[in-house]
């Protein structure tokens, strides 16, 4: 709940200053998002952990399973950056950033993907 709080306090703000001084806006929506993603780290390190206890319990090899981590952290930067610039009223770094993190999520389960075709390839052939 302290997230939802400070994203309303930091909105408000930025809201009243945005009037005054615009650029101090796009300043404070920053500082207001790095404060609620650092609040929400442990959050993140509860889902790490469990997700690393049952890839462990299920015998899935790390290179399998580290992707995924890669492909969702790229996804949460990737959207907090883009979200930022369209504060900015800069909406083509906002796509540019959104597609290149597409890109590069793909780019990062490549291995996952491959493993993926060869375990599709063997049922297919035997």
């Amino acid at each position: 709940m302290r997230v939802c709080f400070w994203g309303v306090v930091g909105a408000l703000c930025a809201v009243v200053v945005r009037k005054a001084v615009p650029e101090i806006a796009l300043s404070m929506a920053i500082l207001i998002a790095v404060m609620i993603t650092a609040l929400g780290l442990t959050v993140f390190q509860q889902i790490f952990d469990f997700t690393q206890q049952l890839a462990q319990v299920a015998g899935l090899a790390p290179e399998l399973v580290t992707p995924i981590y890669k492909t969702v952290g790229i996804a949460i930067v990737a959207k907090l950056s883009s979200d930022l610039c369209r504060d900015a009223d800069e909406k083509a770094i906002a796509s540019a950033i959104e597609l290149l993190a597409s890109a590069t999520g793909v780019y990062v389960a490549l291995p996952l993907l491959s493993a993926i075709f060869g375990l599709v390839q063997s049922f297919l052939q035997g």
